[in-house]
């Protein structure tokens, strides 16, 4: 089942908990989807941790097979263009 997406606070205490790392799950979204919310946690991770920076990142998500020319081709993520959803990810840098 999709997780619920992450409160500001919940993900400012899982970096000062794990400080080595890099990214953090967000939420499964429709590739059109704008991602206001999660900009938003980002800003304030932003501001709790000013040495650091924070971006968003998205991972295709769908039916690979459908795209793939051989086994395998899009092994972890699919592209953007051919993803029906996506994972959003706060990746910090």
């Amino acid at each position: 089942m999709m997780n619920a997406m992450k409160t500001a606070s919940q993900a400012i205490k899982y970096f000062q908990e794990h400080p080595f790392e890099a990214t953090i799950h967000m939420d499964h979204r429709h590739i059109w989807d704008e991602l206001d919310d999660i900009q938003e946690v980002a800003s304030e991770l932003r501001k709790a941790f000013p040495e650091s920076k924070f971006c968003v990142w998205r991972r295709g998500r769908g039916n690979r097979k459908e795209h793939e020319t051989y086994p395998g081709q899009f092994h972890s993520s699919l592209p953007l263009k051919f993803a029906n959803y996506v994972s959003v990810y706060i990746r910090k840098d």
